[in-house]
C-alpha cells in the first residue's frame, strides 16, 4: 500500500552510524557556505539530486554536508555507497546496499545476503525496500556515482523506494547525469527535491580567489582569478590541477601560467584521457574528437562533417552523460563543449587521426557554412585547414563590410596567413595597413600600402591603386604634410573610375591646398568641382563627405553660421544611410563651433554624441578630438578639473597614437587652463 508501519519511537539510530564506508574528506578543502545551505534542505525532501560532470567536486560537497549533519543535535542514521559499474547487476548492488546499510538494519543486512545466495533475487529486493520504507528512525542514504548504473533495473528498484518512500527517508543521488527515474517529474512537480547542478557547483571568481588564498596559500589578485575562473568555467579539479602545474614555476611565470591555462597541460589531459574518456565507445569518442573543430555545435552541421544524420541525439546524449556538453539556447538546438574540454579534444583529434583529417574536417564544415552564407565562420575554417588561398578569395570582396562589422576578426585572420602569402597578395597588405592605420602604427601602414603599389599594378587593378594613394595622402595628412598629400590625391584622381571617386580626390585635393596656405579662391572652386561631381553622381555619402570637408574651410575662415549649414545637411544626408561612423568628426567640429557661438550646452550634447559613437566603432582618434572639445567647454564653465581630464586624455591617446598634426590642439588648451588657473610658468612652459 506505500503506507509505512507503525512505528517504536523509542527506537534510535546507532551511533557512530555513518557507514559505507563515507569517503575521507580532503584535508585541506574549501567550505563552501551558498552550497551547504542549499543542502540543509535536503533533509525536508524525499530526494535530492546533485548532477554534474566529472570533477566539479560533488563528493567533496556532500562529504563536507554530512560531516555537518552528523553534528547537529539529532542526526539521521546515514548511510553512504559508491555505485560501480558492477552494480548494475541487481544482486551486486542489493549486497553492496545491504553491506552499508548493516549497521543499522543488521538483521536485514544478514536476510538478503542469505536470500541472494539462494538466487532468491527478487525476495532479497523486496526485503530491504521494505526494510528502508519501514525504518523506525530517519534515514539519510547517500548513492554516489550513479551514473555508473546506466539504464540497468537498479534505477526500477530506486524508482519503487521514492515512490514508497515515508517522510523521513531522505535519498540523496550524485551523479554525471540525471537518472532515468520516472517518479522524479511528479517530485519536481510537488517541489519536493533539491537540485545541485554544475551551474551551482561552478567556483565564482570570489571563491577562486579563496581557494588559492586559504587552501593553496597562494594569492590571486582579482584579474588573475578572474581570467582563471573564466578559463575554467569553475571546474574545481581544473583549479587544483591548475595549482599543482604552477607549483614548479616562480611567481612571476606562475601568474603566466595561470592566465594561460589550457585543456592541454599534462596533468589535466592525463585526468580527462583517464577518467573522462575511458570506458566511452569509440563512436562516441570520434564524435567528440571530430566536432571539436567546432565552437557552435549546430547539429546539422556536425551532421555534415560526419556524414551522418543523428548528431542532435548524440550532443543530447552527451549532455545526459555529463560530458562536458551543454546547451546554448533553451531549447537545446546548440551546444558547446566546456573550453578546457574543446582544447583537450583538439589535441586528441590530431594525435589519433593526423593533421590530414583535421584539414578534411575543416573544409567540410567552411563549405557547409559557405552554403549558409556564413562567411566569418567559413573563412576561420579555411585558415585552419590552410587554405590560404580560398580564404584570400573570400575576404577580398568582403573587405569594407569587414571592417565595418568584424575587424577584430579580420585582424586575428591576417596574422594566421603566413607572413611571405601577405606580401605576395596586395589585398590582405591593404588590409594589414588599413588596420595598421587605424591601430597608429603609421609606419607599418605606410609600409604595406608602397609595398602593394607594384603589386596592384602588376594585376591592373585601379580601384587597389586608387583606395592605396588615398590612404597614403590621409597618412600625409595626420603627419601635417599637406604637400605630399596634395600630390597624392592627385595620383589617386589618375585611378578614380567615376564621379564620385573623382569627387573626393578633388575635394580633398581642395582641402590640402587650403590648409598648405595656396590660394583660397583656388581651393574653393575644386571644392564647387567635387561637389558638383557627387551630386551628379547620386554618391549621398561621398557628397556628404565633401560638405563636411566644406564646413571646414568655411569654419577655418570665420564663417561659422554657413560652416554650420554645410555641416548639418552633410548629418542629415549620413544618417539616411545610417553610416553614423562618417558622423564622428563632423559632430565634433559643430561642437566647437558651438562653442565658439557660446552655446555650450547643444556644443557639449554633439560632442558627448561624437564620443559615444567614436567608442562604438573603435576610432580613438577621433575620441580623442572629441574628447579635446569636451575639455575646451568645461574650461569655458570654469570646470579646471573636469577640463583637465578630457584634455590630458586626448593627449595621451594622441602621443601613443604618433598623430603629430593633432598633438599640439591638446597642450595648447592644457597651457589655457594653467594660465586660467594662475600657473603662469606652467602656462608659459606648456605653450614652448
Amino acid at each position: 500500500t506505500g503506507r509505512r508501519p507503525t512505528r517504536d519511537r523509542g527506537i534510535e539510530p546507532r551511533k557512530h552510524s555513518q557507514t559505507g564506508p563515507l569517503p575521507p574528506l580532503p584535508s585541506i578543502f574549501l567550505p563552501r557556505p551558498r552550497l551547504l545551505a542549499r543542502l540543509r534542505r535536503a533533509l525536508e525532501v524525499p530526494l535530492t539530486l546533485v548532477v554534474a560532470p566529472a570533477g566539479y567536486g560533488k563528493t567533496v560537497l556532500l562529504t563536507s554536508w554530512l560531516g555537518e549533519v552528523s553534528r547537529t543535535p539529532h542526526p539521521p542514521a546515514i548511510a553512504w555507497l559508491t555505485v560501480e559499474p558492477a552494480h548494475r547487476d541487481l544482486a551486486v548492488f542489493l549486497e553492496a546496499l545491504g553491506d552499508a546499510l548493516e549497521a543499522h538494519f543488521p538483521h536485514a543486512a544478514r536476510e538478503v545476503r542469505a536470500l541472494l545466495a539462494e538466487q532468491a533475487e527478487e525476495a532479497a529486493a523486496g526485503r530491504l525496500l521494505q526494510e528502508i520504507i519501514g525504518s523506525p528512525f530517519p534515514l539519510l542514504l547517500v548513492l554516489d556515482d550513479v551514473h555508473s548504473l546506466g539504464k540497468s533495473e537498479v534505477l526500477g528498484w530506486l524508482n519503487r523506494l521514492l515512490r514508497r518512500a515515508p517522510l523521513d527517508l531522505h535519498l540523496v543521488l550524485a551523479s554525471r547525469k540525471i537518472p532515468a527515474l520516472p517518479h522524479l517529474s511528479h517530485l519536481r512537480a510537488a517541489g519536493r527535491t533539491v537540485e545541485i547542478t554544475q551551474d551551482d557547483l561552478r567556483f565564482t571568481v570570489e571563491e577562486v580567489r579563496r581557494l588559492f588564498k586559504e587552501v593553496f596559500h597562494s594569492p590571486l589578485t582579482k584579474r588573475l582569478a578572474r581570467r582563471l575562473e573564466e578559463r575554467t568555467e569553475g571546474w574545481a579539479i581544473a583549479l587544483q590541477l591548475a595549482y599543482q602545474a604552477s607549483r614548479r614555476y616562480g611567481p612571476q611565470q606562475a601568474e603566466t601560467f595561470l592566465s594561460a591555462f589550457s585543456g592541454t597541460v599534462r596533468q589535466l589531459y592525463d585526468y580527462l584521457t583517464s577518467v573522462v574518456l575511458e570506458g566511452l565507445p569509440e563512436d562516441r569518442r570520434a564524435f567528440l574528437r571530430r566536432t571539436s573543430i567546432l565552437q557552435r555545435l549546430e547539429p546539422s552541421l556536425c551532421d555534415a562533417i560526419l556524414d551522418r544524420d543523428d548528431s542532435l541525439a548524440v550532443l543530447s546524449d552527451l549532455e545526459q552523460a555529463g560530458l562536458f556538453t551543454f546547451p546554448e539556447d533553451p531549447a537545446r538546438t546548440v551546444y558547446r563543449y566546456h573550453s578546457l574540454f574543446r582544447e583537450f579534444l583538439r589535441r586528441r583529434l590530431v594525435e589519433v587521426e593526423g593533421t590530414e583529417a583535421v584539414r578534411s574536417l575543416h573544409r567540410r564544415a567552411a563549405a557547409w557554412l559557405l552554403e549558409q552564407g556564413e562567411d566569418e565562420r567559413a573563412i576561420a575554417h579555411l585558415l585552419d585547414a590552410g587554405d590560404f588561398e580560398a580564404a584570400a578569395e573570400l575576404i577580398h570582396p568582403r573587405r569594407e563590410r569587414f571592417f565595418l562589422t568584424s575587424r577584430h576578426l579580420l585582424e586575428d585572420w591576417l596574422a594566421r596567413f603566413p607572413p611571405a602569402f601577405v606580401e605576395d597578395h596586395p589585398w590582405l597588405l591593404l588590409s594589414r595597413a588599413h588596420l595598421a592605420s587605424i591601430r597608429g602604427d603609421i609606419t607599418q601602414a605606410r609600409k604595406d600600402f608602397r609595398r602593394a603599389i607594384p603589386l596592384l599594378r602588376a594585376y591592373d587593378d585601379r580601384r587597389g591603386l586608387y583606395t592605396t594613394y588615398r590612404a597614403l595622402a590621409g597618412i600625409a595628412i595626420s603627419m601635417g604634410d599637406f604637400a605630399e598629400a596634395e600630390a597624392l590625391y592627385g595620383k589617386s584622381l589618375e585611378y578614380a573610375d567615376d564621379a564620385s571617386q573623382r569627387a573626393v580626390a578633388l575635394g580633398q585635393q581642395a582641402r590640402c591646398l587650403y590648409m598648405r596656405g595656396g590660394p583660397v579662391e583656388e581651393a574653393i572652386e575644386l571644392l564647387g568641382r567635387a561637389v558638383s561631381l557627387a551630386e551628379a553622381s547620386d554618391h549621398l555619402l561621398r557628397l556628404a563627405e565633401l560638405l563636411s570637408l566644406k564646413g571646414q574651410m568655411l569654419s577655418s575662415m570665420g564663417e561659422l553660421q554657413g560652416a554650420l549649414a554645410a555641416w548639418h545637411a552633410a548629418i542629415d544626408l549620413v544618417e539616411k544611410h545610417g553610416a553614423r561612423h562618417r558622423q564622428i568628426n563632423t559632430l565634433s567640429n559643430m561642437a566647437y563651433t558651438y562653442y565658439l557661438l557660446g552655446d555650450l550646452d547643444t556644443a557639449d550634447a554633439l560632442a558627448r554624441r561624437a564620443q559615444e559613437w567614436a567608442r562604438t566603432f573603435d576610432i580613438p582618434l577621433s575620441y580623442a578630438y572629441a574628447r579635446n572639445i569636451e575639455g575646451v567647454i568645461h574650461l569655458a564653465r570654469g570646470e579646471w578639473e573636469a577640463a583637465r581630464r578630457c584634455l590630458e586624455e586626448g593627449l595621451s591617446i594622441q602621443r601613443r597614437l604618433h598623430a603629430r598634426y593633432e598633438v599640439p590642439v591638446s597642450p595648447n588648451w592644457l597651457g589655457a587652463l594653467a594660465r586660467r588657473e594662475g600657473r603662469l610658468q606652467e602656462a608659459l612652459r606648456i605653450g614652448e
